[in-house]
């Protein structure tokens, strides 16, 4: 079973991978023609021995990659957790110094940039200054092409990368065609808050000058990425694109689609991509032949069906962990403060609707989001100084189900539940008690407000030791009866976890009574409305009232049994 790899171990593993191939391609046989493929063609004159020296130690750094990623990989697959933080910081580092190594080449370039024959000085210097991160770039998304080209094409399509070809300079030796590869996580702000100004940005979209001369050669290099090898330019004004699945038009402001083949409709399947990762596409009704959708900004879908046509199309990207014990953390370190969660969907649909008055079908797309099993640890057990003088070891732990959906008509629609859990360290004696721990609970759901209140506690008689964990009172207030929570709770929402321990006068001679009062501590108990004043804030005290509200208030009328230290 795969072990609890972190979101730094992971992202590493991966980014080592992508420069792994620095180790060939940084040598003074393979570098000039790597150069020429991010866009300009050096002689053989690059080969300067201060270059030369950059290059051997970025092959050298790259060379130490391979052993720490099997050892990293190892780990996790043997549920070694103290092995993945050891490797996987190792491997930051030299991944670190791979990219050290990098700015050195830039840094040897540009001062021999005045020595090459045949290039402007001012272009070889931009080129080195860019070197670092078009490296990075172009190696990530050509790793990522070789595993996964249909996410580079939906991400190309998207713009938080660009994979755009290049017909370089006709005539001129030192701009050859090339492909760029560059990542613009800058945009990732802009899809998911403005989609409509990066749209705009990126094609014209929705702007008076749109002609499609941005967005139709995009749209081809996508389709290829995704497996429509057929996907071609037509050439003329305005532009438009033919495949064998689907022709596209420009027709301003928006464009036309054609679907040539048929879809049928009632299949649902799921494609494994590798690792915890899927994609499951299903869809309902038919889509025939011919059938045509004017599509305008911002999201405007209208189809023009030679029948009535009701129907529904949704692809969803999944990760799924392989059990509860094994969940994706998504941000954070194995083993200490992290969020992570059960499984994560991010789905696209389309929901064709028919109008019968006008003969044309309308479409709605929809977006959705869903985390299931979402949990954010804030662990402090391994803190040092300040924090841990603090914090004293706090654990905090918030579980989470959140759903997002989009659509055009409703906007967005938020759903879902929250648990926070306090894992407060009290390390409190009362005599032959202990109580190490106090657990505080809180959350919101759709089925009311659950609430607990408990402890760890421990007992010591002689050579007796008995310990008993998440002892107190556990609640689940209706939601409805939030601004009533000073009156009584109903007994059907409160929930008995176990009473707490009544003593008198503690002393050695009363061990015989306490016995049995923890016998009937752990089988017979109390009611939970007649729990009153747990030790809270540290107080040693334990109090056994009549009825009492949801605080615990007590009336002067009560008797009590108490203990105090």
């Amino acid at each position: 079973m795969a072990g609890q790899a972190g979101t730094l171990e992971t992202i590493a593993r991966q980014i080592g991978r992508a420069l792994q191939p620095l180790e060939q391609q940084l040598t003074s046989g393979n570098v000039i023609q790597f150069f020429a493929e991010l866009g300009l063609q050096f002689s053989s004159q690059l080969l300067q021995p201060s270059f030369v020296n950059a290059l051997n130690a970025g092959a050298t750094a790259a060379g130490k990659l391979p052993a720490t990623i099997a050892q990293l990989s190892a780990d996790i697959d043997n549920d070694n957790e103290a092995g993945i933080l050891e490797d996987g910081i190792q491997l930051i580092q030299e991944i670190g110094t791979v990219i050290t190594a990098l700015e050195q080449m830039g840094t040897e370039l540009t001062n021999i940039s005045g020595s090459l024959p045949g290039l402007n000085a001012a272009e070889v210097n931009t080129f080195a200054h860019n070197l670092p991160s078009n490296l990075l770039s172009y190696l990530l998304i050509s790793y990522l092409e070789n595993i996964q080209p249909g996410v580079v094409g939906v991400g190309n399509l998207l713009g938080v990368l660009d994979y755009i070809p290049n017909p370089g300079v006709p005539g001129d030796p030192t701009h050859p065609p090339y492909t760029t590869r560059k990542l613009q996580l800058s945009r990732l702000g802009d899809l998911f808050t403005k989609p409509d100004q990066l749209l705009k940005n990126l094609y014209q979209w929705g702007a008076p000058g749109f002609d499609g001369t941005l967005l139709i050669p995009r749209l081809r290099t996508s389709l290829q990425l995704l497996g429509v090898s057929s996907a071609v330019v037509v050439p003329g004004t305005p532009p438009a694109l033919d495949s064998s699945m689907f022709s596209v038009q420009t027709v301003p402001p928006g464009i036309k689609a054609t679907l040539k083949a048929s879809l049928p409709g009632g299949f649902d399947f799921t494609l494994p991509l590798g690792g915890v990762w899927s994609v499951h596409i299903s869809a309902t009704g038919t889509l025939s032949g011919g059938l045509a959708a004017a599509i305008t900004p911002p999201a405007n879908v209208t189809f023009h069906p030679s029948a009535a046509l009701t129907a529904q199309l949704e692809s969803d990207l999944l990760a799924q962990g392989a059990d509860s014990s094994h969940p994706i953390i998504i941000i954070g370190q194995t083993g200490g403060s992290r969020l992570q969660t059960d499984s994560f969907t991010f789905g696209m649909g389309l929901k064709i609707t028919w109008d019968s008055g006008s003969g044309t079908a309308t479409a709605e797309p929809t977006v959705q989001i869903n985390i299931k099993g979402g949990k954010v640890v804030i662990d402090m057990s391994n803190a040092d100084g300040f924090l841990a003088t603090v914090l004293s070891g706090v654990h905090v732990e918030a579980g989470f189900d959140l759903g997002i959906s989009w659509a055009p008509d409703t906007g967005i629609h938020i759903t879902g539940g929250a648990q926070l859990e306090i894992d407060l360290p009290l390390h409190l004696t009362l005599g032959p008690i202990t109580l190490p721990t106090l657990y505080l609970v809180a959350g919101a759901s759709s089925s009311g407000l659950p609430i607990e209140i408990s402890a760890a506690l421990g007992l010591t008689l002689g050579p007796i030791e008995a310990s008993v964990d998440r002892v107190g009172v556990k609640g689940c207030g209706q939601a409805d009866r939030l601004g009533k929570l000073g009156s009584s709770v109903p007994g059907h929402t409160v929930q008995r976890l176990a009473p707490p321990v009544v003593i008198r006068h503690i002393q050695s001679r009363h061990r015989p009574r306490l016995v049995h009062q923890l016998r009937d501590f752990l089988l017979d108990g109390h009611a939970v409305n007649q729990v009153c004043g747990p030790p809270l804030g540290r107080q040693s005290r334990i109090h056994i009232g009549g009825p009492l509200g949801v605080l615990g208030q007590r009336t002067s009328g009560q008797q009590k049994s108490s203990y105090r230290k």
